[in-house]
């Protein structure tokens, strides 16, 4: 007897990333609640899933810590796109973390209502550098351009009502921060040890700013400081969250194979949840085998997630009815 044909395996990566479209897609309107004016919902999702697609350590992450770290950078009201600085989502192993990056922890400091002006700068060999302390605090700073060779981070807070405060670490103290709270071989501290370290020192002037009792943006600054805070005890709790997943040679699929994997996944799920053959076509245009042998990757992947935003679409309307 003939035995059915089996569909083929579908990759993890391609599981992974339907689960986090889906997950996402349906939390459009949480989205929308707490996300700033500039940072729209549907953008910051494809933002999310642009980030996912680039990456295939984060394809190969448990979806649901890509979201729930897509869902901080949502509270905190920071942009996760690359090039930004303001946060980033990071694959440890089977996870996926949150990070702030240093322009996040500006852009955090800034909306504080005390707070006018806040900076950091790195000290290098041959620049002229004091710090005096006691009733009268002052810090100078003259760079001389004449070396690359760090030596001392700092970071400045000035008040709206004229006072100023700062933090100084010198690179024998950022790298014991760095041993005793970040994972062995980090590449965010092996890669870019001097914005990792200006972060460092920026984070650390930011607990001392004040919290303001009922104030929105004040809050946000100490769950931020609160976020960091835990990630840096996972890290030192966990020496072994720097071992990666490799993804099995039969799962390393070309640009074209990969995006089309993903529109297919998601055409059988829409299918499998409600959405129709008419609703697909006016997306696809023409039947499904042309539209993947005449797409190119990009428009495979934007009519997937289309047809992912259509399920979550369905889902709801059926749930008020």
């Amino acid at each position: 007897m003939n035995q059915p044909a089996k569909k083929p395996q579908v990759p993890v990566t391609q599981q992974n990333y339907l689960e986090v479209s889906t997950i996402l897609n349906g939390q459009i309107g949480s989205l929308e609640k707490i996300l700033p004016n500039n940072l729209g919902p549907e953008r910051f999702v494809r933002t999310g899933l642009s980030l996912l697609r680039n990456n295939n350590k984060l394809m190969l992450c448990d979806p649901n810590t890509f979201c729930l770290s897509i869902m901080r950078a949502a509270e905190l009201g920071l942009s996760v796109s690359s090039g930004v600085d303001e946060a980033y989502i990071i694959p440890y192993g089977q996870n996926a973390e949150f990070q702030i990056g240093y322009r996040g922890w500006l852009k955090l400091a800034m909306q504080h209502p005390d707070v006018q002006d806040i900076y950091g700068y790195t000290v290098f060999k041959g620049d002229t550098f004091s710090v005096k302390l006691g009733s009268t605090m002052e810090l100078v700073h003259e760079p001389s351009f004449e070396s690359t060779e760090a030596e001392k981070y700092y970071a400045v807070v000035k008040f709206k009502n004229g006072s100023t405060r700062f933090e100084v670490m010198t690179k024998q103290q950022v790298e014991i921060h760095k041993n005793k709270y970040a994972a062995k071989n980090s590449p965010a501290w092996t890669g870019s040890f001097d914005a990792m370290a200006l972060k460092t020192v920026l984070k650390k002037i930011c607990k001392k700013i004040p919290a303001t009792v009922d104030n929105q943006e004040s809050n946000k600054l100490t769950d931020a400081i609160q976020i960091d805070d835990d990630t840096e005890i996972k890290d030192f709790q966990n020496p072994y969250k720097t071992m990666q997943l490799q993804a099995e040679p039969s799962e390393r699929l070309g640009e074209k194979e990969e995006a089309k994997a993903i529109f297919l996944v998601a055409a059988d799920n829409a299918l499998a949840n409600g959405v129709t053959k008419a609703a697909i076509k006016s997306i696809t245009k023409v039947d499904l085998t042309s539209f993947i042998a005449e797409s190119d990757p990009a428009t495979l992947i934007a009519a997937a997630d289309v047809l992912i935003a259509a399920v979550a679409e369905t889902k709801a309307n059926a749930t008020t009815k």
